[in-house]
């Protein structure tokens, strides 16, 4: 063969190659983009499946996080989709379902992450609470030892209130764990009998603390701050392999001592 001819087809194929890359919506280079999508979808839901799977083996690996962030191969995958989407490609009914899966993956793990934020905020703000009921609970100043045990106890209440809410949403998965694990709150029910009567059980020593202190209002108070608390702790979170309770995240996280 000539060498131009040679030249001019090398040129030519080329050309070719550089059109079917600047313009993805051309058959004739679709099918290949395509399949590289669906490649990286697949592996993007596996990794999200799999990060999955570890959280139900174990939970507490979810719970030392201060974040949830969607794992990092569906990100990139969700990513590269939506590009070759917008530059045109046309994906095949396999690869939209894997699409599909991707997203409902993706909004797993930002539910998770919002539960997540909700038991870090509820721990940072647990401790201002406790002293904002107390306060609202005296009847009169209190000598500052008596204050402090109150305030102490008020904590204590709180969580126990929240970690027995908790511990009652956990799913399958998290209840065997959670037989192996050691609780640091206070079980003592969830009613405001059960409530004024952990209080009382604590002031009781303490010579004219109910002119002090209004103990059932505090355990009004306090019952009714749990409920504002306990609001979605109680939901499951669904993910495309299964689900997972959002209490997990709480207990875990909340009311047992970490490792």
């Amino acid at each position: 063969m000539p060498r131009r001819s040679r030249d001019t087809r090398s040129r030519l194929a080329q050309v070719l190659a550089l059109s079917c890359v600047l313009l993805l919506g051309l058959t004739a280079c679709s099918g290949g983009t395509s399949s590289a999508i669906r490649g990286v979808l697949r592996v993007g839901v596996q990794d999200a499946s799999s990060s999955f799977r570890g959280y139900l083996d174990d939970i507490t690996v979810i719970t030392r996080k201060t974040a949830i962030e969607v794992p990092s191969g569906l990100d990139d995958a969700m990513r590269q989709a939506d590009e070759a989407v917008r530059a045109g490609t046309t994906l095949s009914d396999e690869e939209l379902a894997l699409l599909a899966s991707g997203e409902r993956w993706v909004a797993f793990y930002k539910e998770l992450d919002r539960v997540l934020q909700l038991a870090i905020g509820w721990e940072i703000g647990m401790n201002d609470d406790a002293v904002r009921l107390v306060n609202s609970s005296l009847l009169k100043n209190p000598s500052d030892e008596f204050r402090n045990v109150v305030d102490a106890l008020e904590q204590k209440l709180l969580r126990g209130l929240m970690c027995q809410a908790a511990r009652a949403g956990l799913d399958d998965s998290a209840e065997a764990q959670a037989a192996e694990a050691t609780p640091n709150y206070d079980a003592f029910g969830l009613n405001r009998d059960d409530v004024e009567g952990y209080i009382t059980t604590d002031i009781d020593p303490w010579p004219g603390a109910y002119d002090v202190l209004d103990y059932a209002w505090l355990a009004s108070q306090s019952i009714d701050l749990h409920n504002e608390y306990v609001d979605g702790v109680m939901n499951v979170i669904e993910s495309p392999d299964g689900t997972l309770a959002a209490a997990n995240l709480i207990y875990f996280r909340s009311c047992v001592v970490r490792k």
